[in-house]
Parts: structure tokens; sequence; C-alpha cells
């Protein structure tokens, strides 16, 4: 053995194990190489300080080997402290090297992409390992476990960790999010190692070293171990409070997020209750001291966060079985698991809000994904959860400028599945609510983008049959593109004429509604080619069996615009007042009240319009409304 090779004085007085190993090591196969590096290291009990220059001399074929059929095992030899530079020198503890030989004998069991995620666990700990040769073994580790699966392939492209320059200049943080992306990529849970310290070069090669800390990333779903299921882990974490050092709150903070991963059954309420409440109280005090200590959002902890929030928030929704129209307002559906979603939602809700100038697409992972996946849950039947849907739509359009237009296309796919798939109706109404905040924001003149929305998008929503249920946003967000873009008048109430209901009463009602608005919007003569046909579909419903869609018919009439509209089409003023005069007849009261006082205001001005027959529309589209409103041609 070489000279600075040092070795215990028990193990100079025996040195035959390690001779013996060291021989199997030049005769044995390259599966095999491993097991007998570890039993070279089990069979000295002193410090070791190994030069690189004479580990290449006596095992050169058999670690080159090893590296070669194994790139993820250089990663852990250099967590703990093995060097791959010629000027360094090794050093690794006593304490170290018994976990080192497990760990080396555990390595060749593993597949290659379980050796690169455990690699990536610990380089995300220590980033300053990255550098020198170790780059070329990351580089040959991730090719490897690339060929197992095409969707690490995808993730390192993705990334830009596709060739060896690009690991050579990798953050900290790029480490931290494809450790957390590929770990999720794993078949089945598997635990990384735990990497030691690793002493300075200063110190004393045979002074001990200090115990190996617990600094394996928290990565999603890889930690499953029965206290954690139970929630014991948690308990025996300290309080945020008590952590003084940025360091220590930040990884504190990462490990109570890993555990509230967890996801329980909350249809059997006596199942893990102490571990359901153990979630709740940690997710308490993480929003707490999230609000307190909002510098602690560094890009690890909103990654944390989004994962967090989405293995728990994005579930199977159950089937609607009770329609709408038979639920009340009273009759609410309650999610069980709402305990934990609500607070979830204000931790997500708090990310943006808080970390408004830091969180970003890039640093908090928040992809197309996410939001195609958040805007399924406003299927929802609880109306709490698509209110924090809602809010959290509207904080992520507004923070995030980049994924505006995709969030305005995913928005819109969810409503055209309502309307030409029959999907559920819950959470139409949220998300009218968010869009006609959206369309108050547009600017003139109005895109085609803006102009699909309204005529391909809204108008369509006015066949859905439970109108009733998001009207109101609907009618804001049509009459305000209106509004700022006249010329979609035409086409919006061509649109209402087109889906106008033939059976349904209360539908009926909802329609005129829209239609009086949108004739105040187009003011005296401003219907255009489309007067005769709206005062046509006026007239169908004075004559309609449902009372309420006669009172209201009446009432639109009563309008002193429509009367100015009526006034330039003399065609539909005598079926208009035969329609009115035969209600007096009606077998509802307040209709016969109503259509009595409106018949002699009606016939008056058709008096009067008589006795102006040479005045052109045009001039009296121009008079004054007092004299001429139902002046002809």
């Amino acid at each position: 053995l070489p000279k600075t090779w040092r070795l215990s004085p028990s193990s100079v007085r025996n040195p035959g194990p390690v001779h013996e190993a060291a021989a199997r090591t030049r005769s044995s196969p390259m599966d095999s190489n491993l097991d007998a590096l570890a039993d070279i290291l089990c069979g000295s009990e002193g410090d070791i300080t190994l030069s690189q220059r004479h580990l290449a001399t006596m095992m050169a074929p058999q670690v080159e080997a090893i590296v070669t059929a194994h790139p993820a095992l250089a990663v852990l030899l250099a967590a703990y402290g093995w060097s791959f530079d010629d000027e360094d020198d090794v050093y690794i503890s006593d304490e170290n090297l018994t976990q080192l030989a497990d760990q080396l004998r555990l390595t060749g069991a593993l597949t290659d992409m379980e050796a690169f995620c455990d690699a990536l666990a610990m380089l995300a700990q220590r980033p300053n390992l990255v550098h020198g040769r170790l780059c070329e073994h990351i580089h040959r580790a991730a090719i490897l476990a690339s060929r197992e699966s095409l969707a690490l392939a995808a993730v390192l492209g993705r990334m830009g960790l596709h060739n060896l320059s690009a690991w050579e200049c990798v953050e900290p943080q790029a480490l931290m999010r494809l450790c957390s992306e590929a770990t999720r990529l794993l078949p089945s849970a598997h635990t990384p190692p735990c990497t030691p310290s690793r002493r300075s070069s200063s110190l004393n090669v045979f002074a001990s070293a200090s115990p190996p800390t617990d600094c394996a990333v928290p990565v999603p779903m890889r930690v499953d171990s029965d206290a954690t299921l139970n929630g014991i882990d948690a308990a025996i974490l300290p309080h945020m409070r008590d952590a003084l050092d940025p360091m220590e709150c930040e990884r504190l903070f990462l490990r109570k997020l890993l555990l509230c991963q967890r996801v329980y059954d909350f249809q059997r309420p006596s199942r893990d209750a102490e571990a359901k409440q153990m979630k709740r109280a940690t997710l308490i005090e993480l929003h707490e001291y999230l609000l307190l200590r909002p510098a602690i959002l560094t890009p690890a902890i909103q990654r944390a966060i989004v994962d967090c929030f989405s293995a728990t928030a994005f579930r199977g929704l159950p089937p609607v079985h009770t329609p709408p129209e038979a639920a009340g307002e009273d009759d609410s559906f309650s999610e069980a698991a709402w305990p934990h979603l609500e607070l979830l939602y204000e931790l997500l809700g708090t990310l943006f809000e808080t970390g408004a100038g830091n969180v970003t697409p890039e640093s908090s992972g928040i992809e197309m994904s996410f939001v195609v996946k958040l805007l399924a849950l406003f299927r929802s039947q609880d109306a709490r959860e698509r209110s924090a849907l809602r809010t959290i739509l509207y904080r992520l359009y507004h923070r995030f400028s980049k994924l505006r237009r995709p969030i305005r296309g995913a928005m819109c796919d969810v409503l055209l599945s309502y309307i030409f798939e029959g999907g559920s109706p819950y959470g139409v109404f949220e998300l009218l609510e968010v869009l006609a905040t959206i369309v108050n924001g547009f600017a003139m003149p109005l895109k085609q983008e803006h102009h699909n929305l309204l005529l391909r998008v809204l108008l369509p929503l006015y066949k859905g049959r439970e109108l009733w249920m998001y009207q109101a946003h609907l009618s804001y967000c049509v009459q305000r593109m209106v509004q700022l873009e006249p010329k979609l008048l035409a086409p919006t109430i061509a649109a209402l004429l087109r889906y106008w209901p033939k059976t349904i009463g209360n539908k009926s009602v909802l329609f005129l509604d829209e239609l009086e608005a949108l004739i105040i919007l187009a003011g005296p003569g401003g219907l255009g080619v489309h007067t005769e046909a709206v005062f046509r579909r006026i007239a169908s419903c004075l004559s309609d069996t449902h009372f309420q869609v006669c009172m209201r018919a009446l009432a639109l009439l009563e309008h002193p615009v429509t009367a100015g509209t009526l006034g330039a089409c003399p065609p539909m003023r005598a079926p208009l007042l035969d329609r009115v005069a035969a209600l007096q007849q009606h077998w509802y009261r307040p209709i016969q009240c109503q259509s009595a006082t409106l018949l002699p205001r009606l016939l008056a001005e058709e008096e009067r319009a008589m006795s102006i027959g040479g005045t052109s529309p045009a001039t009296v589209s121009s008079a004054s409304s007092e004299t001429c409103l139902f002046a002809g041609p």
C-alpha cells in the first residue's frame, strides 16, 4: 500500500484483510468492484489520507471501471470528501467510512435513474461540488438516466442541461428544480442518501469529524416513512419562530412543506385524525410565518409551495348528482378536505400577494400545465373552493404578464367545453367574473382575438340551460365589449335573436333584459337592419303564455328609447298596438292594468305620427323626441 495511506496501528499490525480486499479489486468483475472497494474501506479503522496520485497508482483500472459503469457514484465519493482533482488530497473521516461503504454497496443495486436522483439530491445541497472532472461524471450519469426515462430527457432539454458546458455553470436553483422534477418521475419511493459534512483541508487528518447531518434535499413524494405518514416528524420538528439562522429557517420551512404534501382520506374522519390535525397546524404555522417574513420566499420555497399545493389540491372531483335547479342556496355542497384546502389556497395566495416582486413563472415553476389543472378545479361543487380559485386565478393573471394570453385561451377552452360538451355549469360564474375584470382592461380598438372571444365564446353562452347562474357577469362582458367596439352591436343582436328560447319562460325574461340593455346602448334608431326583427320578437313575447314574459315585454315598450326606436319601424307599429290591446283581456290582473296604461300612450303617439306623415325617418330621428316619437315616412 502507498505510504500516504495512513492506517491505524491495529490495521497495520493486521493488514491481511486490507491486502486481500485490494487484491480482489484487481481480479473482480466490474459489478463486484463496488463491494471490493467497500471491503477496503471497512477494513481500515483510522482516518484515511489518500492523494489522488497514489489512488491512481494503486487502483486506477478498478476505480475507472467503477466510475465508468456508475458515473453517479462519483458524486457520492465527492460528497464524502473524495477529490477528483490531482492537486487536492482526499480526507475521509473514520466515522464516515462505514456509511460510505454501505452506500457503495447499495449503489450497485440501483437503476441509473435512481442513482442519478440520489446524485441530484446531494448536489442540490452541496452545489460547490459541481466543478472540475466531476461535471463529466454528472453529465454521463444524466445521459444514462435519460435512456431509462424519456420524460427526464425532456426535462433536461427544457432546462438546457443536455451538454457538458451547461453542467459546468449550473446554478443551485436549477439543481433544486431538476431534483424535484426528476424525483417525481421515479416509479416508486426511494430515499436518497445523506451527505456528511466535508472537512476543511486545514484540519488534522486524525481529528474526529462532525457527525453527518441530514442534508438530503426535500423532494416531493420521496419521504414515505411510517413516522411521516402518522405526523410524528412534524411534531418533533421545531417551531418556525425558534429558528434564528436564515439558512436553518429556509431548510425547516422546506421540510415542513414536504411533510404537508401527504394527502389524507377525509371520507373516513376517524382515520389519521391526529395526523390531519398536525398537518392543519403546520399549514397555519407556515402561513403565519410567511406573512411575518416575506423575505423567506426564495425560488426553492416558491416551488415547494407550488408543489405542496399541487399534491393536495389537484385531485379527481366527484360527479355532479344534484342538478343546479334542484339545489337551493342553503343546500350547498361541502368539500370534506376543505380544512386543508382552505389553508393551501391562502398559502398560495399569500405567495402571489406578498412576493409580488420576486415571484416569477421561472422561480416558482408555474407553467401552463399548472394553470390548466387549476382551471379544472372550477368544476368543484363547493362554492368556497370556487371563490378561492377565482382569487388565485386573478392574481396569477395580474402578476404573470407572460401567461396572460395563454390563461385567456385556457379559460375559453373551459367555457367552450361547457357550451358544446354539456359540462358542469359550476365555475362558469366565477370564470366570467374574472373575465369581466379582464375585459374591463381591454384597450381600444379591440384586437381580432377579442372579437373572437365575444362571437365564439361569450355569445354562445346564452344557449346554456343554466343561464340564470351566470347571466349578470355575461351581460356585463357583452355590454362592455359593445361599448368599446360599437360595430359589434349588430352581430350581438343577431346572436341574441338566434339563441332566443322557445319554451323556457324564465330564460325569455333574461333575454328581454339583455335586449333592453342593447337597445339603450344603441340609442333611438340605432338597431339598423335588425330593428324589424327585434320588434317582431317583442310582439311574440306579448302573446306568450307565461305571464312574466308578457309583463317584461310591456315594460320594455314603456322605455323611452324603445319608443323612439319603434318610431323608425312603421311596419311593426300596428301589430304591436293590436297585441297590447288584446292583453286587456288577459287573465292576470296586473297585466290588464299595465296594458290599459300603455295603450293610450301608444295610440296618442300613433295619431301624432299620422299627422306628421310627410316627415322622413331621418328627419324624425333628428327631431325632438317629445313631438315626433312615432313619426313615419
